[in-house]
C-alpha cells in the first residue's frame, strides 16, 4: 500500500531542481507518493493545505537550508502532529541554528557530486526504514516528556471512524449526487455564455456592414456587453468550482473508508458496490468531457483580445476560472481511478453461493 510523503522546502529555481530531479524520483522509487506545498492547487488558504498535507502525510521531508522561516513553522507543526521527520540541508551542518544542531541532518549538493552520492544513498535508506515503520526520529515533544499533545493529532486521523458505515455510504451518495448537479450547472452556463457569444459575435458582424460614423461605438458597446456577459459567467462558476471540489474531498474520504471497511456478503452488497462504482465512472466521463470542452473554450478566448480594455480584463478573469476548473477536473481524475480500484478488489472479494 503506497504512503504520503510531504516535501516542507523553500521556493526558487535551485531547490526545484533538486526536488523534481533528486528527492521526488527518490521517494517515487521507494514506494511514496510525493507533494509539495506548490503542488496543491486549491483555493483554500495556503497554510490550511499545509495543515492537511503534513497530517496527511506519512513522511515528512523538511529542507532547512537558509534556515527559512516557513519551514521552521511547518517543522513545528509537524512535530505536534508526530509525524516523522528527515531534515535535509544544502548548507554547511555547522552553521544550523542552536535549536536544529542536536538533530540528525542529511546534507546535499548539486554541485559536488561525492555530496550528492552520498545524500542520495543515506537519503533513499532513511526513506525507506520510514516506509518500513522503523525510521527513528528525534521529535522534542517526546525527547521532553510531551507526548500528550500528540494524542490531538491520533484524534484528528480517526475522526471518519466515528461515523458508521451506512452514515458514510449516505454521504457519498448525497456527494455524488451534488457533483452531478454542479457539473450539470457548470455546463449549462457554459452553454449560455457560448450562446452569448454567438449572438454578440453576429451583431457585430451585421454593424459592421453598417458603416456610419456610429458603427465603431455601437460595436464597441455590443463588444462591452458580452464583457459583462464574461465577468458574470466567472462570478456564478467560480463558487460551483468550490463546491466541486469540497464534495470531491469529502466524497473521496468517506468512499475509501467505507471501501476499507466492506465486506461484500450478498447479492444486494454486491449490487450496491457495483452501482457506486458505475457512478463514479459515469461522473469521471462527464469529467472528461467538460475538462475537454473547458480547455477548448479556454483556448478560444485568446483571439478575442485587443478588442476593448473591458473584454480584455474579462477575458483574464475568465481564463483564470477556467484553469481553475480544467485544474479541479484533472486533479479529481485520479480519485475517481482509485475509488474504481477500490470498487473493483471488493467486487472480486464477493463469493456468491452456488
Amino acid at each position: 500500500m503506497g504512503k504520503n510523503a510531504f516535501v516542507l522546502m523553500p521556493f526558487g529555481d535551485a531547490f526545484d531542481i533538486f526536488y523534481y530531479a533528486i528527492l521526488k524520483p527518490l521517494l517515487e522509487e521507494i514506494g511514496y507518493e510525493v507533494k509539495r506545498a506548490d503542488e496543491l492547487k486549491t483555493q483554500q488558504i495556503i497554510l490550511k493545505d499545509i495543515i492537511k498535507g503534513i497530517n496527511d502525510a506519512d513522511l515528512i521531508i523538511a529542507d532547512i537550508s537558509t534556515s527559512n522561516p516557513n519551514v521552521y513553522y511547518e517543522l513545528g507543526i509537524s512535530h505536534i502532529m508526530h509525524t516523522p521527520v528527515i531534515l535535509i540541508t544544502r548548507d554547511e551542518i555547522d552553521d544550523l541554528p542552536f535549536d536544529i544542531g542536536s538533530n540528525r541532518v542529511t546534507r546535499y549538493s548539486m554541485s559536488n557530486f561525492p555530496i550528492l552520492e552520498d545524500f542520495s544513498e543515506t537519503f533513499e535508506d532513511l526513506a525507506t526504514r520510514a516506509f518500513n515503520g522503523k525510521l527513528e526520529y528525534s521529535n522534542p515533544l517526546l525527547d521532553w516528556g510531551y507526548g500528550n499533545l500528540i494524542q490531538k493529532r491520533k484524534e484528528f486521523k480517526e475522526r471518519e471512524s466515528e461515523d458508521g458505515i451506512y452514515d458514510n455510504i449516505v454521504i457519498t451518495n448525497d456527494n455524488l449526487m451534488n457533483m452531478r448537479s454542479t457539473l450539470e450547472i457548470i455546463t449549462d452556463k457554459t452553454k449560455k455564455l457560448v450562446g452569448n457569444i454567438e449572438t454578440s459575435t453576429n451583431e457585430i458582424s451585421i454593424l459592421k456592414r453598417d458603416k456610419n460614423p456610429y458603427t465603431p461605438s455601437k460595436v464597441r458597446d455590443t463588444i462591452n456587453a458580452l464583457a459583462e456577459n464574461v465577468d458574470e459567467y466567472s462570478n456564478n462558476v467560480y463558487p460551483e468550482i468550490i463546491k466541486y471540489r469540497d464534495c470531491i474531498d469529502t466524497m473521496f474520504s468517506s468512499s475509501t473508508s467505507v471501501l476499507r471497511r466492506l465486506t461484500v456478503n450478498n447479492q444486494d452488497d454486491y449490487d450496491s458496490l457495483n452501482y457506486l462504482k458505475e457512478a463514479v465512472g459515469n461522473l469521471k466521463i462527464q469529467t472528461i468531457i467538460m475538462a475537454e470542452n473547458t480547455s477548448k473554450m479556454r483556448e478560444s478566448f485568446k483571439y478575442a483580445k485587443g478588442n476593448t480594455r473591458k473584454l480584455d480584463n474579462a477575458i483574464r478573469g475568465v481564463e483564470n476560472t477556467l484553469q481553475e476548473l480544467i485544474d479541479c477536473a484533472n486533479n479529481s481524475l485520479p480519485l475517481f481511478d482509485k475509488l474504481i480500484t477500490l470498487c473493483d478488489e471488493k467486487l472480486k472479494e464477493y463469493k456468491p453461493i452456488q
